[in-house]
């Protein structure tokens, strides 16, 4: 009866995924279920970039998911993503780097409220490498914060950045 129907609800377990029709070049996907986070670039229809322990790759869109609504953002840049000065798209920056190596100390040190300056050794770690592709292509996302000491966090509060969470996510 209905207390059956009522139990099936209360069972039924949602998890958020990203559509891969509606995640665009440019958009940051943040994953928030840890107090790190972690940070992802999509740099083409239904794949995203981003530094992982295994360093510096592409997976695809459809794959990114959490169970908690609360734990998965997604910002679009507010500006027209058009070639720089240079004659760049924003992921030929991205693709350059793609197989660097992960950097895990730079990422813990991100994480403490004061650390010391690091030396760039060419390695990068997730929010730090998409804050330093923008500045590459011309666009600081967070001018007041230096790229190796971006948090995904830190992504939330980009003027720069429009939330389309709603927009890009399914249940």
């Amino acid at each position: 009866g209905s207390r059956g129907s009522a139990l099936v609800k209360k069972q039924r377990k949602a998890i958020f995924a990203l559509d891969p029709t509606r995640v665009k070049a440019g958009d940051i996907v943040l994953l928030l279920s840890s107090p790190w986070g972690h940070a992802a670039l999509c740099t083409q229809p239904n794949e995203l970039f981003e530094a992982m322990p295994a360093g510096l790759h592409r997976r695809l869109v459809f794959a990114t998911f959490e169970k908690r609504r609360d734990r998965i953002e997604v910002r679009r840049p507010n500006f027209p993503l058009i070639k720089n000065a240079e004659g760049k798209q924003l992921a030929e920056y991205a693709e350059a780097l793609y197989g660097q190596a992960y950097d895990l100390l730079a990422a813990s040190l991100a994480a403490l409220p004061a650390s010391p300056r690091i030396k760039a050794n060419g390695s990068f770690f997730c929010s730090q490498v998409i804050s330093r592709i923008f500045i590459d292509y011309g666009r600081d996302l967070l001018p007041d914060i230096r790229p190796e000491r971006v948090k995904p966090r830190d992504f939330l509060r980009s003027l720069a950045l429009d939330n389309v969470t709603d927009q890009c996510l399914r249940e």
